[in-house]
């Protein structure tokens, strides 16, 4: 695999990128800063530097406005050229920021807790409480006013998203970090440590596990990255250099390779031959 172009900016970890636009990447690392970047010619365009944390969340609202969350404990909204407001939100790390529709954001933290935010009003909506301990590393959004959270607590969580009560709880007994949706909403993906685990969502049951491939020469470690391409196949990267690709149907992957260097984020171009791979 080549590179068309090789980004230079931040200087410490990048945790997350995503498209921004149609020739425009975001990039959030633990340097504390926000970059944009042209996808067309790798250059740098803008950078923000109001985070006082290191950032380890990113969500696309619109075409050219974008949240990020941060270990300074607070949410900020973007458009592509200017810092619009913030939010003074959780009381540790937030993790993960997920966009329900045009108004609304829920946001999840180590202090065990998930908020919805109001985009329009500027205004904390509700709490979702009921995760017991460890850290919210991921949630996903259902059609049918559904919220789901994984946590290190070793459960998945169900949430009517209009009052904020728990509707249903999953024990997949390991420490969760990515979820995902695909097949029309009838099909959730959790992916932990060694194993991927996919439920049926309109019977709660876990319907497929699938581990990591390890033999005597190859071991493919824990996954530390991850994006949902296009096609509906996954790509994983992991703690020990290899980038895997895998569907939800499948015990094993579709195939992997191995890099020199961790990949720490991975973003889907939209384009069928193009993925973004940081180091």
């Amino acid at each position: 695999m080549s590179a068309n172009h090789v980004l230079i900016g931040h200087t410490e970890r990048i945790n997350l990128i995503k498209k921004l636009n149609h020739n425009q990447i975001v990039s959030v690392s633990d340097d504390k800063t926000i970059r944009i970047w042209n996808i067309s010619d790798g250059m740098l365009v803008r950078t923000f530097t109001q985070h006082s944390s290191r950032i380890q969340a990113l969500e696309i609202l619109e075409e050219n406005r974008f949240a990020t969350g941060s270990c300074d404990n607070s949410i900020r909204i973007w458009s592509h050229t200017h810092h619009e407001f913030r939010f003074n939100a959780h009381n540790d790390c937030i993790l993960y920021l997920k966009r329900i529709n045009s108004t609304h954001l829920a946001s999840s933290s180590t202090d065990k807790l998930i908020k919805l935010w109001n985009l329009k009003t500027k205004e904390f909506v509700r709490d979702f409480i009921g995760h017991e301990s460890g850290s919210i590393r991921s949630l996903e959004y259902l059609n049918n006013r559904t919220l789901i959270s994984v946590s290190s607590d070793g459960t998945i969580k169900f949430w009517n998203i209009d009052t904020g009560s728990l509707l249903n709880s999953l024990w997949h007994n390991s420490f969760g970090r990515f979820l995902a949706i695909f097949n029309n909403f009838t099909q959730l993906f959790l992916s932990h440590n060694h194993i991927i685990r996919t439920f049926d969502l309109s019977t709660s049951n876990s319907i497929l596990n699938s581990s990591f491939p390890a033999n005597g020469t190859i071991s493919i470690g824990v996954q530390h990255c991850f994006e949902v391409l296009l096609n509906g196949t996954f790509i994983l990267a992991t703690n020990n250099g290899f980038v895997v690709l895998w569907t939800g149907h499948s015990e094993q992957p579709l195939g992997y390779f191995h890099n020199s260097k961790i990949i720490t984020a991975i973003a889907d171009l939209k384009n069928p031959c193009k993925i973004l791979l940081i180091k």
